[in-house]
């Protein structure tokens, strides 16, 4: 068994944990995992190397997924070297170029750059005894992060599985001013939706700029298809996963933005999205309205923002009639208006409120 972390924002820690509860049997019905712990920032988990690898083709709503490759007290440089010296890199390794980050606080060990050194030299002599033979090196190919935490004098060093961050799916080149990540949208939308099904609903995003909620909707239990730093490791050989059956399944996706502009960037878009206006919009009460609207710093907005915001979101209660509706506002303004549940986070720099609201008949 391994230790991963799976790195993910601030108070999305209970959502990554749904979402591998939920993904798990479907992928690894005969393996189990076991949760080690989940603090600020990420789930740490136990499983065999292959299931956690594939966890990057599976989940959403990480950010990274790192292998702890190994932990223990360390308080003086000559003992890092030494730690790093006899780990078995070539278990994992086709490569020589490494990228070094660092974090070093409450320790005896805290200049950074000393610590970056001396895991670079440890490397060195490492790859000096025991070399990768010349035809499974693998040329050309980007650094392979080592992560390097002391906290306490606790070191722990961990290898990035994932390369890029988890976000970029390569389904949708346009990014509009504002967009939201798409690992914010998935877990959102799973904040929102839950597990149920919702195939007599159509998902409504009113302002949808990028369209991100409504591809993270279509896409959330297929596989992610892009590549990842792992499958350049030495002896991998790991299972073949198939996309699953997505259980929210809705009639219809459906986008509107008021920009004809945004919707001509996206005319190879998969997702349907037509020009229109969220106060023009009409009654739907079999919707489900999802939606990040301009908080009025990239894109302006004209008025009082308080008065924008709650008109937005009566005219989405009492005009639209939805099922029931989620909506990123900033925190300021947010705490005046009476949402069924709301998820604070950080989008782009500001404190955020994720608002949902019932239906009526919904509660």
């Amino acid at each position: 068994m391994r230790s991963f972390y799976l790195v993910c924002p601030l108070h999305f820690e209970d959502l990554v944990q749904q979402e591998l509860k939920y993904k798990w049997p479907l992928h690894f019905p005969k393996d189990s995992y076991n949760i080690l712990k989940a603090d600020k920032g990420g789930v740490e988990l136990e499983c065999s190397l292959e299931c956690g690898l594939l966890l990057n083709k599976i989940l959403k709503i990480p950010g990274r997924i790192m292998l702890r490759v190994k932990k223990q007290k360390c308080r003086d440089l000559p003992k890092l070297f030494n730690i790093i010296k006899k780990i078995n890199w070539k278990e994992y390794l086709r490569q020589e170029n490494m990228e070094i980050e660092v974090t070093a606080k409450k320790s005896r060990l805290i200049h950074t750059t000393k610590i970056e050194n001396t895991v670079l030299d440890a490397l060195k002599a490492y790859f000096m005894a025991n070399k990768i033979p010349q035809k499974k090196i693998l040329c050309g190919a980007k650094p392979q992060k080592i992560y390097i935490r002391l906290f306490e004098d606790n070191l722990s060093i961990s290898l990035d599985t994932s390369g890029e961050l988890l976000h970029i799916r390569e389904l949708n080149n346009y990014r509009g001013l504002a967009s939201i990540r798409e690992t914010y949208a998935s877990a959102l939308l799973l904040y929102l939706l839950g597990l149920k099904s919702y195939n007599k609903f159509t998902l409504l995003d009113p302002m949808c700029g990028s369209a991100t909620f409504l591809y993270e909707a279509k896409n959330f239990f297929e596989l992610n298809k892009r590549s990842f730093a792992f499958e350049n490791w030495a002896n991998l050989s790991l299972a073949t996963l198939i996309d699953q059956d997505n259980p929210w399944s809705f009639s219809q996706l459906q986008g509107i933005d008021i920009n004809n502009q945004v919707i001509q960037k996206q005319e190879n878009s998969t997702i349907k999205i037509t020009e229109g206006d969220l106060f023009k919009s009409q009654q739907n009460h079999n919707s489900i309205v999802i939606l990040n609207p301009p908080y009025g710093k990239r894109i302006k907005i004209e008025g009082d923002l308080q008065v924008y915001f709650d008109s937005v979101v009566k005219h989405i209660q009492n005009g639209i009639c939805p099922h029931a509706f989620g909506i990123i506002i900033p925190s300021a303004f947010a705490k005046k208006l009476k949402p069924h549940k709301r998820l604070k986070f950080n989008q782009n720099g500001i404190k955020v409120d994720f608002l949902v609201y019932l239906s009526a008949r919904n509660k």
